[in-house]
């Protein structure tokens, strides 16, 4: 979801150069998807700590951004944790 987001933005990264970093868990890097059954578990205990960083680095240059979330809720948790995409 997070790499379909960025690539609906109208960023002109492209999916060779996309890397993302969940807590330390590497799930994306230039076009190679690494989420197995082993990542599952690791991404289940970081999701069940107070706070956690997602990083995607879009491979275009040096500038940063910041961005805050949370928690939308138990009805938006529990329909979004029922499938995987």
């Amino acid at each position: 979801r997070i790499a379909s987001t960025i690539g609906a933005s109208g960023s002109t990264c492209s999916e060779d150069s996309l890397t993302i970093t969940f807590g330390d868990i590497l799930v994306y890097n230039k076009g190679e998807i690494y989420f197995d059954e082993d990542t599952e578990l690791k991404a289940a205990k970081i999701l069940q700590t107070q706070s956690f960083k997602i990083i995607c680095d879009l491979g275009l240059s040096n500038g940063r951004f910041t961005a805050y979330g949370c928690d939308l809720g138990y009805e938006y948790v529990k329909i979004n944790a029922d499938y995987r995409t």
